[in-house]
Parts: C-alpha cells; structure tokens; sequence
C-alpha cells in the first residue's frame, strides 16, 4: 500500500544561489547565442525537480515536478524566491505523482495553463496560482507508463500545442 510522501506547505520566502557556469563547447559551436547558465540553489526543500520556467513580470517562475511553483529573481540578481504549493490539482496533494507538473503557460488574460504527468491533465489557474480548475482529461491517451505531456505552446490560429516527452507526435487542442 502507498503511503503519502509529500506535505503541501504553507508559502514561504527562501533565499536563493545563482553559481554561474562557464559555457560548454555546444555555445561556441552551434549558431545559438548563450546569454548564461547557472546552478541554482536553496536551503527549502521544495527547491528540487525543476520542471518548467517562464518570464513572469521581470522575474522567473519554475513549476517543480511536485507541484510547486517558484518565484525567482533573475540570475545574478540573488535574493528570495517566493515558494507557493497548487491548492489544486489532480489527486491527493498529499502525493507526489498527483502532483507532478511538468509543463507550464501564461494565459492571455494572465492566468496559467499547467500539464500534470502522472495523472495526465491540463489545468487551468488565475494569475496568483490560489484557484485551478481541470480544463482536459488527457488519461485517455495510451501514455507510456511515467511520461506525458512535458512542454506546452500556443499553437498559431489558436488552441495549444502539447508536447509529449516520447518525442512522437503533437497534440492540438482547440
């Protein structure tokens, strides 16, 4: 029988450590520009399993792949990251793979689509991440067991793009 191994937290500022890394040979070879690349750490144990980032209002924000996202400043700044668990989402919070989000999008009214792997859905949050609601069951696909959708973009006319982590194929939803 399974037991629980995750505790949802209450929101908590934690400092955080950008340790800048020197560009491998792919930079200097590849035609794309590298503006920087860093180690980033943190004494709160919520601060692992980076899933997803994106540019929230001139600073960063991750979703962990248990269902936490991450307000950082930007690398070199240095500072307090705010750490905020989903009150929502598929299952049990008290579970990790319930909670597993690996994908992550700003809606245009400025709220956030995020895709769970595990429990294979995409939700729907408002702009502070305090509400979500489950917007498309996706459980229905044959998923590879421990893989789903891992990244996410808006599709050109419309709808999203759904990218699966086994590399075959697109999803489309409208």
């Amino acid at each position: 029988m399974e037991v629980p191994n995750r505790t949802p937290l209450p929101d908590r500022l934690a400092t955080v450590r950008f340790e800048p890394l020197a560009p491998g040979p792919m930079a200097a070879n590849s035609g794309v520009r590298l503006r920087g690349a860093w180690k980033v750490t943190s004494s709160d144990p919520r601060f692992l399993g980076l899933s997803a980032l994106a540019v929230r209002g001139g600073r960063l924000l991750a979703l962990t792949d248990s269902g936490v996202t991450i307000d950082l400043p930007r690398p070199g700044e240095g500072g307090l990251a705010r750490l905020h668990d989903l009150p929502a989402g598929p299952g049990f919070p008290t579970f990790k793979k319930n909670r597993d989000g690996e994908a992550l999008l700003r809606t245009a009214d400025g709220g956030w689509f995020v895709t769970f792997e595990f429990r294979h859905s995409l939700w729907r949050f408002g702009p502070d991440f305090r509400n979500g609601a489950r917007l498309v069951d996706l459980s229905t696909m044959p998923w590879p067991r421990n893989e789903g959708v891992e990244a996410m973009v808006a599709a050109p006319g419309g709808g999203l793009l759904l990218f699966p982590e086994y590399g075959r194929g697109v999803l489309r939803l409208y």
